[in-house]
């Protein structure tokens, strides 16, 4: 029997495979029909030529073509006056020189897909609960997480969650969990700025997790995984996430545990604003201690 292996990111070609490269839509007709299939609604003769120069603008790029077909479809909004808002914020996004880190449709140049996407982010209109899923998303990385669970952590409604799926900002898989395309994950990382003051609810959950045995290792490095994106990508210090770099403390080696601990300190030095000396001490003394003595002192503060 024929073995395939299909894959849109990886070049196989060390592996002795017999490769057939597919790239981007070659026609005007064909990226057309693209857009259709993901928008139907019926346009007069002018808004088929606008959504004609629209594709055009973005190159032909399958993904963008996608979400440009969806944010029209939800939001009614005239295919004119979309154009007019790419062509408004055209000299602000062409400074962007940031690339989205994506090997598919070779011909396309980098910076100009991430210059098309973030127009098409900023001009999105994202409500805060919006984003703030986003963010979530942002700091599971390519973690895949169940809708029930994500709109707990992040005390969101899942019409908010159904409203970015149709509009193609976020992703299910064949298990109808949650996650982000890497092309959003990427630019999503350049333009959000989480911060855990924001956050604490989804910070509440992961320590709250973090603090009870794992069932299984996989469960383990998961959790591993999203404290470590946490620390990488989350902006500001508070006291949940000081006790998460405590909780993180027990599972890594001891000889990292300086270095976390190190990390930490930095943290509390840099983002903290806490005016109260006496409790700026014991942050600093359970930074430098690994907090082995002070958890509690911790728990009791505001």
């Amino acid at each position: 029997p024929a073995q395939f292996i299909i894959t849109s990111r990886l070049d196989m070609t060390d592996w002795n495979y017999v490769q057939i490269e597919v790239g981007p839509l070659p026609t005007l007709q064909e990226q057309l029909a693209l857009f259709k299939k993901y928008n139907p609604l019926a346009y007069g003769d002018a808004e088929q030529k606008t959504i004609a120069d629209l594709i055009s603008f973005v190159d032909g790029h399958t993904m963008t073509i996608e979400l440009l077909a969806k944010q029209l479809r939800m939001s009614r909004m005239a295919p004119s006056l979309l154009a007019e808002r790419f062509l408004a914020s055209e000299g602000i996004s062409n400074a962007a020189v940031t690339s989205v880190r994506h090997r598919k449709d070779f011909s396309l140049n980098k910076g100009s897909v991430f210059h098309h996407l973030h127009m098409l982010f900023t001009l999105s209109g994202f409500s805060e609960k919006e984003r703030i899923a986003l963010e979530v998303l942002l700091l599971l990385g390519g973690i895949h997480m169940e809708q029930s669970t994500f709109c707990q952590w992040c005390h969101i409604s899942p019409e908010t969650i159904r409203h970015l799926l149709n509009r193609g900002w976020i992703k299910t898989d064949d298990k109808d969990k949650l996650y982000l395309h890497q092309i959003i994950l990427d630019l999503a990382y350049t333009v959000l700025s989480p911060n855990a003051t924001d956050l604490q609810h989804v910070l509440a959950h992961v320590n709250n997790r973090v603090s009870k045995s794992f069932s299984t290792a996989y469960e383990r490095r998961i959790y591993m995984r999203i404290c470590q994106t946490i620390f990488q990508r989350l902006n500001g210090t508070t006291a949940r996430l000081i006790r998460l770099y405590w909780l993180f403390c027990q599972y890594i080696r001891k000889d990292e545990q300086h270095k976390a601990g190190s990390v930490c300190l930095n943290h509390i030095t840099l983002d903290m604003q806490i005016e109260d000396e006496d409790i700026s001490a014991q942050f600093a003394f359970m930074a430098e201690k690994f907090w082995s003595d002070a958890l509690l002192r911790l728990d009791n503060l505001p």
